[in-house]
């Protein structure tokens, strides 16, 4: 057990390492479902993606307790999570295994990655171009932080993407830095899916979002699946949200214990 509580500074990792693998659920309908599919330049719906766009999540601070089941290769735990986010500066994570014991913490800044192991008493701090050992450069710190919130990456979002009309949702893909993306959105226009693609690296990501509710005016997804393989590590990450709280005090406590070793 204790080798598989280890694993978890690295799943720290994984929320932001850019790779592949297959969505446990997918949402998307199959192929008979739907008669024809509707495609046009973006250009020519920009009342459309102004719409996505106003629909994307917004606030100054984010708390999310969640229950998480992580899975790195054969090895599986079940933890609880604490995500806290200041906008476009600070994600502080907690992973507490299930006997209510804290066995790592990590704070993200764009300029920064700080973990602390506290099963082994060691600190490691990386510049936050770290990341980009393991995800295609396009992966910033705000890209990272749309994961927790289903939030587009910016660009995406472009005259130069493709939308087609499925039904009641509506897919968009394209095409940024050579970043292949394919986004799919509900009738309500939240985004429930974001497939993330760097065929020049072999690098893929599938994210899906399920069970929104409405959060001081901002629907936000309940239910998270990271799916990916990192370095020939499969990696999993499904989250299930158990409270959400928005524009409230939150801190960010890092102090790292004096008998800690640091590891650069």
């Amino acid at each position: 057990m204790k080798r598989n509580i280890l694993n978890k500074t690295a799943i720290l990792l994984a929320f932001i390492a850019f790779t592949s693998c297959k969505a446990r659920k997918t949402v998307l309908p199959p192929a008979t479902s739907v008669p024809s599919i509707e495609s046009k330049p973006a250009a020519r719906n920009s009342g459309l993606i102004d719409s996505l766009k106003a629909k994307q999540p917004s606030f100054n601070t984010l708390s999310i307790k969640a229950k998480a089941d992580l899975k790195i290769n054969n090895s599986s735990n079940d933890v609880s999570m604490s995500i806290r986010i200041k906008n476009n500066e600070t994600i502080w994570l907690s992973i507490t295994a299930i006997a209510g014991l804290e066995v790592a913490r990590a704070l993200i800044t764009p300029d920064s990655i700080k973990i602390m192991n506290r099963l082994q008493n060691e600190y490691t701090r990386k510049p936050f171009s770290y990341i980009y050992q393991f995800t295609s450069r396009q992966i910033n710190f705000n890209a990272i932080q749309g994961l927790f919130t289903a939030n587009v990456i910016s660009g995406t979002l472009a005259e130069s993407a493709t939308l087609e009309h499925e039904g009641s949702q509506l897919q968009v893909k394209g095409e940024l830095s050579g970043l292949l993306y394919k986004m799919l959105f509900n009738s309500r226009r939240n985004l429930i899916q974001n497939q993330l693609s760097d065929n020049a690296n072999s690098q893929n990501l599938n994210v899906t979002y399920d069970n929104f509710g409405t959060i001081k005016d901002q629907e936000l997804p309940q239910t998270v699946n990271i799916n990916s393989v990192a370095n020939n590590k499969n990696i999993s990450i499904a989250l299930r949200y158990n409270s959400i709280s928005i524009d409230e005090s939150v801190d960010f406590p890092f102090n790292v214990p004096k008998r800690f070793t640091v590891k650069d």
